[in-house]
């Protein structure tokens, strides 16, 4: 990794940081940026036509530069632009929060987030599946967050149920 890290270490400083010295990576993220960036809601599936995968952006980035775009080139930039994705993401100070993990979790399921009633709408055994992939991915600021995030919803059917107990005894008496 050439230079110094700066001292900000978010996410967004370590890449622009990533970006400035590594050609490759800046051509890599300008191809993405220009074939897989949508206005779309976040609940639908962004569309294949006009889009890139990895492999591809790799392509472009390495025909940008000039350099050879052969099939053992793009699979060498592939695999090194996947290793600096990975080395911004520990290097960076700034952890993925529970929202992080559940969209991240979706994305690479489905290309989307669900709406919370076409979640709902599915199997129970599908439920438990995310419920579990996700969990199994939180650390315990993440999982922490995740129960601060549950505890309105619970009160919310704690309430209504002691509201439905209550009507019914009231209307047996």
């Amino acid at each position: 990794m050439p230079g110094t890290l700066p001292d900000d270490r978010s996410l967004a400083s370590i890449r622009r940081y990533y970006r400035r010295t590594i050609p490759l990576f800046d051509a890599y993220c300008k191809a993405i940026e220009t074939h897989n960036v949508s206005d779309r809601p976040i609940t639908e599936p962004m569309p294949t036509a006009g889009t890139v995968s990895n492999t591809g952006a790799a392509r472009i980035a390495l025909e940008h530069l000039g350099r050879p775009a052969d099939d053992l080139s793009i699979t060498m930039a592939t695999a090194y632009l996947e290793r600096i994705e990975e080395e911004i993401r520990l290097l960076s100070t700034e952890k993925p929060t529970f929202d992080d993990v559940v969209l991240g979790h979706f994305f690479n399921w489905a290309g989307c987030v669900p709406a919370p009633h076409e979640w709902l709408a599915q199997s129970a055994d599908d439920q438990v599946d995310d419920a579990d992939e996700i969990a199994a991915k939180l650390d315990d600021e993440q999982f922490a967050q995740a129960v601060r995030d549950a505890i309105p919803v619970a009160l919310e059917r704690i309430i209504a149920r002691d509201a439905k107990g209550r009507k019914a005894a009231g209307g047996a008496s």
